[in-house]
């Protein structure tokens, strides 16, 4: 069994020095696992581990070739032979690479956008200066048209003096103590709202013509920022009324049909003389009432105008 099982052959093995010995402990050691398994408990023997161990001893590395002519002469061979395969391989792992690899798509380019023009500019800082609640919003407005390089000269020039226009409006005895309370009031007072707007009324009521009432609407605007939502949406309907009245108590005798307001509106812009002429329109109260596409229809009969006036 020793011989059949490669004990005898090991290097070191005491099969070889003291066989019966060996033969007694691998005896005991079979009757104990056989008959005696509970004294054992699994546990090998010193000579069942020797057995069982396994040689990892490595091998002792080949010598070195000597240094000669001939030697020299077939390593250079063989590593030439080598470095040639190498190089064969990875020119066929980079050609492969090469047609696998997808052909780069072009990004497309993103969509221009249309930039303003110096009219669509200019009539936007009109709209805003006119709206500005107080000095404060003037002045940022002021600072940012003065830089804007969309802005023509002429347009330049005349936002600058509209500008001037406006800040005497916040600078006059009267708007002051208005404006301060603007700044300091939490929310308009209803019943200082409510005075005003019989004011307006009464004031809207004694417009006996069109020029009369356009100098109320100036009071108006004025008033905006002391009027309720409630009390400025009855204003405009009570002047909406009379300057419907007046202009058909003026078209009375002319066979005229009946046009919106934002027709009139363009049919004035068309016949403007002036840039004042054709801003006077976004000044009126009635062009805050008008719907997105109808104060798109005027803007774009201005900017119209506005190139025949000054080829812009």
């Amino acid at each position: 069994m020793a011989v059949k099982e490669g004990w005898y052959q090991k290097n070191g093995s005491k099969w070889q020095s003291m066989p019966e010995q060996m033969l007694r402990y691998r005896a005991a050691s079979f009757f104990g696992r056989i008959y005696a398994p509970d004294l054992l408990m699994g546990l090998r023997t010193q000579e069942e581990e020797l057995d069982s161990m396994i040689d990892v001893t490595p091998e002792p590395a080949p010598q070195d070739e000597p240094t000669t002519l001939a030697n020299i002469q077939k390593n250079v061979v063989k590593n030439a032979a080598a470095n040639d395969q190498n190089s064969t391989s990875n020119d066929v792992a980079e050609k492969t690479v090469s047609a696998e690899k997808p052909e780069p798509v072009a990004e497309q380019a993103a969509p221009a956008v249309k930039k303003p023009t110096s009219a669509e500019v200019k009539k936007d800082y009109l709209v805003r200066m006119n709206k500005a609640a107080s000095i404060a919003e003037l002045n940022e407005l002021h600072e940012q048209f003065i830089i804007n390089n969309a802005l023509t000269g002429p347009h330049l020039a005349y936002l600058k003096d509209a500008y001037t226009q406006a800040k005497e409006k916040f600078n006059t005895p009267a708007a002051e103590p208005a404006q301060q309370e603007v700044q300091t009031a939490p929310a308009v007072n209803e019943i200082k709202s409510n005075g005003i707007l019989n004011g307006l009324k009464l004031s809207i009521e004694k417009a006996e013509n069109l020029e009369a009432l356009n100098i109320v609407a100036q009071t108006i605007r004025e008033s905006k920022p002391n009027l309720t939502v409630d009390h400025m949406s009855e204003v405009l309907q009570v002047y909406g009324a009379r300057k419907t009245f007046l202009e058909n108590q003026q078209d009375m005798f002319a066979d005229v049909p009946d046009v919106t307001w934002t027709d009139k509106a363009i049919a004035d812009i068309a016949a403007a003389k002036n840039q004042d002429e054709i801003n006077f329109i976004f000044t009126d109260p009635q062009y805050e009432e008008q719907s997105d596409p109808d104060q798109q229809r005027i803007t774009n009969a201005a900017q119209k105008r506005e190139s025949e006036l000054f080829g812009n």
